[in-house]
Parts: structure tokens; sequence; C-alpha cells
């Protein structure tokens, strides 16, 4: 388990990101586990889906750092 403090800051973190990559309408950026128990976000993009598979030195980081580096991901155009 993640305990009290890792779900408020994926919290955070998810509000964060969702103030700078606003998803459509009645629509929220998530995450699940994915492949092999990873934690994986998924990004609704002006209705195309993406995932970003995050790791223990990804949810290590300040949130604000994280959401920045997402930003940078997507302004390249290298999501799946």
């Amino acid at each position: 388990m993640y305990g009290r403090h890792m779900e408020k800051k994926l919290i955070k973190f998810l509000k964060a990101l969702e103030n700078r990559i606003t998803p459509p309408p009645n629509c929220h950026h998530c995450l699940h586990y994915g492949e092999d128990d990873k934690l994986c976000l998924f990004l609704n993009i002006k209705n195309k889906f993406h995932s970003i598979f995050l790791d223990a030195g990804d949810l290590s980081k300040n949130v604000d750092l994280l959401v920045v580096e997402i930003m940078q991901l997507i302004s390249t155009d290298t999501l799946q």
C-alpha cells in the first residue's frame, strides 16, 4: 500500500497535470496499474489516449517537475 502521503501526492499530481493539460469536457486523466503491475498514467489529449508508465523514480520527484517532464514528452510528440 502506498499510504496516505502517497495518495495525497498522486491526487496533487493529477490536479496539477489537469491544470496544465486540460482533458476534454467530462473527462479526466487517470492512473491505473498496467503491464507487470507498473503504475500507468492515461492522458486524454484531444480525445486521443496516451499512456506513460511511472516508476519509483518518477514518483519520488517533485510534482511540478514531473508535470513539466510529461509536458515535454507531449510537446515532442513521443507519446504512444
